[in-house]
């Protein structure tokens, strides 16, 4: 398996550098003979009688696009199916669509080559693309150096100027019962599809989501987490919300029978009115942990913090806690994804009780989750107003300056609990809303006095 380079001409060492000098056999040139970079340049005539493979991948650099369009002609006229063009500024413009994360304030792009060695594809015969773009090339290009027996199909396969391999169309509906694997090759958009594979209850191993690389890095894998897995197997949690509608009474009403609970940001303000004591505060509000690392250190039960030092240099880690990565794939008239193992991260939902509280309470084992003080009200008015919350003083004066002006995500918050509505209906658990009133319509409602 080789890259073999037409046109050994100015933007030649540019194209082996980017491809690889490993994966490049030799050049084809149609004047020059010898060698660049220390691989042999031929003839094309040369190239068929003594180097030609089957699995060869021609890439095409000529400068003039009407001899590319003479090379196009002349691999069709001999049968040879696989080949692109290398346009010199792909080895820039690729980064705006290839994955990366972020770790300690650090951009770090995974390149497909890195992203495919995580799966093993060996034994595989067919792979499913779901989603073009310009750089599909080197995708396709990377799954056949890894298997150059595999079969490629592409989803609604449309032509791709300037690249040409043998994939076959497909649906997706074909593609999962016929695909080893089928990889997500698209940001999330408005009509993406992880949440529609979550509503089928699909298989999610069967997927290679390319933006989906969090996981490959060690700085985000937690350990302490795994002592969450199923803690509170079948039993049921509170996730108790931080709105207008939550009775300290309500509380007290936990804490009598026992009940498991977790709270969110900022509870611990009502600590001194009560003996009532959360399982677990979760924050992942980075403004909290940035302006009250204090009050954190101080609390007297468990805390789980989002781990924004690696985004926001602001954000100090805090000794005694523990951390949980938060995946923030951005989505906007979408849904994000759902975490089952939270030891590699949950999902960003715009909101601590999705970004941490039911996916946790899914992966400690909860088989049903009751939400209180959950009025999902902040659709309109400033983060900072003390009506959404259910003490006075939930903020400092200094902590509202950094809120003024801010509003919830009201609707990126519903699609994130659509998704939960989602998983939950898909694997046995049942999501209750709890809250005294309030705007919240995904969960079926249910009157919280009676459930004791």
């Amino acid at each position: 398996m080789k890259y073999v380079i037409w046109g050994a001409g100015k933007y030649a060492q540019a194209a082996i550098d980017f491809l690889g000098f490993l994966r490049v056999g030799l050049f084809i040139d149609k004047e020059k003979r010898g060698e660049f970079d220390k691989k042999p340049i031929v003839g094309f005539e040369e190239y068929l009688k003594y180097y030609r493979a089957k699995t060869d991948i021609i890439v095409i650099i000529p400068e003039n696009p009407n001899t590319r369009e003479e090379i196009v002609d002349t691999l069709k006229a001999f049968n040879i199916s696989n080949y692109f063009v290398f346009e010199w500024d792909d080895q820039f413009r690729i980064y705006d669509c290839l994955p990366f994360y972020i770790a300690y304030q650090k951009r770090i792009n995974v390149s497909y080559t890195e992203l495919l060695m995580h799966y093993d594809l060996s034994k595989c015969k067919r792979i499913t693309i779901y989603g073009e773009n310009q750089y599909i090339k080197y995708l396709i290009a990377e799954i056949l150096f890894q298997n150059h027996d595999i079969d490629i199909s592409i989803v609604d396969y449309k032509d791709i100027e300037g690249c040409h391999f043998e994939c076959s169309n497909i649906t997706l509906e074909d593609a999962y019962e016929k695909s080893d694997y089928i990889i997500i090759n698209k940001r999330i958009n408005s009509d993406d599809v992880r949440f529609d594979l979550l509503k089928r209850n699909w298989n999610k191993e069967k997927f290679i989501d390319v933006y989906e690389v969090d996981k490959f890095c060690e700085s985000f894998k937690y350990q302490e987490l795994k002592k969450w897995k199923n803690r509170y197997k079948d039993k049921r949690v509170f996730l108790i919300g931080n709105g207008p509608s939550l009775r300290i009474e309500d509380l007290e009403t936990l804490w009598n029978h026992k009940d498991i609970c977790f709270a969110f940001n900022k509870a611990y303000r009502v600590f001194d009115q009560t003996k009532w004591r959360p399982d677990v505060l979760a924050i992942s509000d980075y403004s909290i942990v940035v302006n009250s690392q204090d009050e954190i250190e101080a609390v007297d039960c468990p805390v789980i913090l989002a781990d924004h030092f690696h985004r926001n240099e602001k954000c100090k880690r805090i000794n005694g806690v523990s951390y949980i990565h938060i995946i923030d794939m951005e989505y906007k008239n979408s849904h994000p994804d759902f975490s089952e193992d939270i030891e590699n991260g949950s999902y960003c939902g715009y909101s601590v009780s999705y970004d941490i509280g039911i996916q946790l309470a899914v992966y400690a084992g909860a088989k049903e989750i009751y939400l209180i003080g959950m009025d999902h009200t902040m659709q309109c008015d400033d983060v900072a107003d003390e009506r959404h919350h259910f003490i006075k003083n939930y903020f400092t004066e200094n902590e509202k300056k950094e809120y003024i002006g801010k509003k919830g995500k009201f609707d990126n918050v519903t699609r994130a609990y659509e998704v939960a509505k989602a998983y939950a209906d898909t694997h046995n658990v049942k999501i209750y809303n709890a809250t005294r009133g309030g705007k919240l319509e995904v969960f079926e409602r249910v009157n919280f006095d009676e459930l004791f």
